[in-house]
């Protein structure tokens, strides 16, 4: 789930494996539905704003990543202009294919830093780690660059990493797990953490929480997959970014 870059009021939002966006407004309410032309995603798991191609106008970014089975040879993510609200259909999508430097890895978050890609592994077969996509973005297959280690080794459920995104600034950036949400200051290319931005998602009561949108005003949006019978809720936190 990311924040709109150009209508503040709503949430861009997709499932795992279907060719579709959905726009929906703070309430939830769907107020478009768009479909992504001639797409089969293999297992799509987070969405973040960013650049288009050479620095103009808004595009949307969805990660191809998650690989439960840590098999996949490589992993892809698409760019596309942003849609309007009255488009039933997206613009064709540019596809960036990429491999870890270190072998397959499951993951579920992405977040851009000036329009640079950065994921976020799961932690569910290693460490949760942070990977840094080449600057320049090209037609081959390119590396992902590890950057840094969030843990020593793989963590249980409760504590895997679902989702992740930053403020539009890049001056900050939230990580979410099943039952947690961090943030991290931004300086340079340094995540920097404090106690106080730890902090539980159980008030949220989220069946299985996946998602999470931050913009500069420190609102953060969960999101979670309908789970156990029980409906999807979007929740809300305001956080004093300083």
């Amino acid at each position: 789930m990311v924040f709109s870059p150009t209508h503040p009021d709503l949430l861009w939002v997709h499932n795992d494996s279907d060719r579709y966006l959905y726009a929906l407004d703070r309430t939830g309410a769907l107020k478009a539905r768009v479909a992504l032309p001639g797409l089969q995603p293999q297992d799509w798991e987070d969405i973040a704003a960013g650049p288009c191609a050479g620095g103009s106008g808004s595009c949307l970014y969805l990660a191809d990543i998650g690989d439960n089975g840590n098999r996949r040879t490589g992993v892809s993510v698409l760019r596309i202009p942003e849609p309007a609200l009255t488009d039933t259909v997206a613009a064709p999508p540019e596809r960036f294919a990429f491999q870890y430097a270190d072998g397959p890895r499951d993951a579920e978050a992405m977040f851009l830093l000036r329009g640079r890609i950065h994921i976020v592994s799961k932690g569910r077969n290693g460490p949760i780690r942070l990977y840094r996509a080449p600057a320049v973005l090209g037609p081959q297959a390119m590396p992902l660059e590890p950057v840094r280690n969030f843990t020593d080794g793989l963590v249980q459920i409760p504590d895997q990493v679902t989702g992740a995104d930053a403020t539009p600034a890049g001056d900050w950036v939230a990580i979410r797990t099943y039952t947690f949400l961090d943030l991290y200051r931004v300086t340079g290319d340094t995540l920097e953490t404090a106690p106080s931005a730890h902090t539980p998602l159980a008030a949220a009561a989220e069946p299985q929480g996946e998602g999470v949108a931050i913009n500069g005003a420190g609102e953060v949006v969960l999101v979670s997959e309908r789970a156990l019978g029980l409906p999807a809720p979007l929740s809300y936190l305001r956080c004093r970014l300083r």
